[in-house]
C-alpha cells in the first residue's frame, strides 16, 4: 500500500478513498470505504488514456465483475461508466501472481484447495437477482451482495409473492435476473489456466 498523491481523488462514488493499493495500464487502484465503513477496493480509470476503446474495454471488464460471485470471490460493488470507476469488496492478501513470485510453485494440496472452491456450477439463476441499477440481491450467505443481509432477501420474496408495495431498503425495482452458464464457464476457462501457471512457473 502507498499512500495518497496530491493529484489523488480523495472521494468517489460514495468511498473516502484511504491509500492506493495497486495500479494498472488502465487505472489505479485504491483502498476505499464507504460510510457504513465498508471496505472495497476501488479501481479509476486513468483521464490520459479515456478513449471509445478504453471506454468499451471497461465496459466489458464491468460486465465480467457482474458475471462471477461466490463465496470465494470478492464481491461486486458497484460502477460508474461516465467517471468511470469500478469496486469490488476488498480482501486483504497478496495476490496469485505475487504469491507465487515470493514462494514459488504452489503446493499441489493448496492448488487443489483454490481450484475446488471456484464456484462455477452454483445454481445462481434460481437464487441470485438484480435491481434497476444493477445492485444484486441474493437468497443464500454464499451470494449475497454487497451489504446484503438475509432480512434483505426475505423482504424481496414478500414484495415479489406477496404484493409488498416497496421493495426491500436500498434496492429499487424493477428487478431481473439473467442465464449467466456461458460467462461462468468462461470465467472458469480463465480461471483455471492462471492456476495451471501458477503451479507450472519455476519447473
Amino acid at each position: 500500500m502507498e499512500p495518497l498523491r496530491d493529484e489523488d481523488p480523495r472521494q468517489i462514488g460514495g468511498f473516502a478513498l484511504v491509500c492506493r493499493i495497486g495500479s494498472g495500464g488502465m487505472g489505479q487502484v485504491f483502498l476505499g470505504e464507504s460510510v457504513a465503513g465498508h471496505q472495497a477496493a476501488v479501481k479509476v480509470i486513468k483521464p490520459s488514456v479515456l478513449d471509445e476503446d478504453t471506454r468499451a474495454r471497461f465496459g466489458s471488464e464491468v460486465d465480467s465483475l457482474r458475471t462471477v460471485y461466490g463465496p470465494f470471490v470478492a464481491a461486486f460493488v458497484g460502477a460508474d461508466a461516465d467517471q468511470p470507476w469500478l469496486a469490488v469488496e476488498y480482501v486483504p492478501g497478496p495476490d496469485l501472481r505475487t504469491l507465487v513470485t515470493g514462494k514459488g510453485p504452489l503446493p499441489l494440496a493448496e492448488t487443489a484447495s483454490l481450484a475446488s472452491r471456484f464456484p462455477i456450477m452454483q445454481d445462481f439463476d434460481a437464487v441470485t437477482w438484480f435491481d434497476a441499477n444493477e445492485r444484486r440481491i441474493a437468497g443464500n450467505r454464499y451470494t449475497y451482495g454487497f451489504g446484503q443481509t438475509k432480512d434483505h432477501y426475505e423482504q424481496f420474496l414478500a414484495y415479489q409473492k406477496q404484493g409488498r408495495s416497496e421493495p426491500p431498503e436500498g434496492y429499487t425495482a424493477p428487478f431481473y435476473k439473467a442465464d449467466r452458464e456461458k460467462e461462468m464457464r468462461e470465467a472458469h476457462a480463465y480461471f483455471s489456466a492462471r492456476l495451471r501457471e501458477a503451479t507450472d512457473k519455476g519447473k
